[in-house]
């Protein structure tokens, strides 16, 4: 988009769909910790989903952040909590939605071209 214009419900929708990755991918991270070693869950697909958007070891990068939250007593560490809005950024990314701040506004282009990285593969990834 070049010309001014509302992309308030692009946005709208987008967050939306990243609210429920974000949710489930937290959970999924959570209860997948608690399963013996082959146990079925709903969402194991999760890694191969995420990996067909372009988004192959975000997952992993996310689990990590969510545990930095947590300080050494178990205590959320604000600090580390606001750095989240990158994975935000990353998955807006994924939906073609690419903003950036521009002096006191944000500028969005929104595109039908989602960003998708090479995959490339980790030794030592959660797959």
């Amino acid at each position: 988009m070049t010309a001014p214009s509302d992309i308030g419900p692009s946005t709208t929708r987008a967050l939306e769909c990243v609210t429920a990755v974000l949710g489930h991918a937290a959970n999924w991270l959570g209860h997948r910790d608690g399963l013996a070693e082959g146990q079925e869950f709903a969402g194991r697909d999760l890694l191969e989903r995420l990996e067909s958007r372009g988004l192959p070891r975000w997952i992993e990068v996310f689990g990590r952040d969510l545990a930095a939250c947590y300080g050494p007593e178990g205590t959320l560490d604000m600090g580390v909590l606001t750095t989240l809005s990158s994975h935000v950024e990353r998955l807006f990314w994924s939906l073609g939605l690419y903003c950036w701040p521009e002096g006191q506004d944000v500028r969005c282009v929104v595109s039908d071209r989602p960003y998708v990285l090479p995959t490339v593969p980790i030794a030592g990834s959660l797959s």
